[in-house]
């Protein structure tokens, strides 16, 4: 899709964002995976620091397990909408996305390699309604100072990266929490390996627009 039609304000702080994007990429770890351009996904391997965590196939993340942290390529994401792409439609195109990358970072994370280590696969967003569908499970952050913040953030990248900006997001902003979405070894592995068509990914909430 052509990204012409965005405004000249929204392109240059687009262009600002991705150079201050890739400072911050290189300095916290996060690596592309191929060429960048084709995969939805940036990946950092991690060392959990917090308390002993349960999830919901019996997996224990406990301090110093490495776990292996998500975000998504907005890079990619922008190329494949315009500006007169509805939310709905950002919705359907982002999930369809996630779902086709994930039988790649399956494969990272069976592999004996650096990615192989990692005991989850989890991410932070403000917008994981309609995640379960791929087979993610979503888990609140405590209140707190770092609640608040990654929230902020995360309304700042949407009101950025959204075809509609600021104005358009507003109708949404009662559902917008940030959440942790997690989805273990096993899971990704038994799901995604071998390669599984994506499935349920055609009608998202309205909300459901990756991050």
């Amino acid at each position: 899709m052509q990204n012409s039609s965005r405004p000249l304000s929204k392109k240059i702080a687009l262009v600002l964002w991705g150079w201050i994007d890739r400072i911050i990429r290189r300095l916290s770890g996060i690596r592309e995976l191929g060429d960048g351009k084709a995969s939805i996904w940036r990946l950092a391997l991690r060392r959990y620091r917090g308390q002993d965590w349960a999830m919901k196939d019996g997996t224990l993340l406990r301090k110093g397990d490495y776990y292996l942290e998500i975000h998504i390529n907005n890079d990619r994401l922008l190329a494949l909408i315009d500006q007169n792409t509805s939310v709905e439609r950002m919705g359907i195109i982002a999930l369809r996305e996630v779902c086709n990358g994930l039988p790649e970072v399956a494969k990272l994370m069976q592999s004996g390699q650096r990615y192989g280590m990692a005991k989850v696969l989890l991410g932070i967003t403000l917008l994981h309604r309609g995640t379960e569908r791929v087979g993610f499970t979503a888990y609140d952050l405590k209140p707190g100072f770092f609640r608040t913040v990654t929230g902020w953030y995360e309304k700042m990248l949407l009101a950025l990266f959204h075809p509609g900006g600021l104005n358009n997001l507003k109708r949404y902003r009662q559902g917008l929490s940030p959440k942790y979405v997690v989805m273990t070894r096993q899971e990704i592995i038994a799901q995604y390996l071998p390669t599984t068509a994506c499935q349920n990914t055609n009608a998202p909430h309205r909300e459901d627009v990756a991050r």
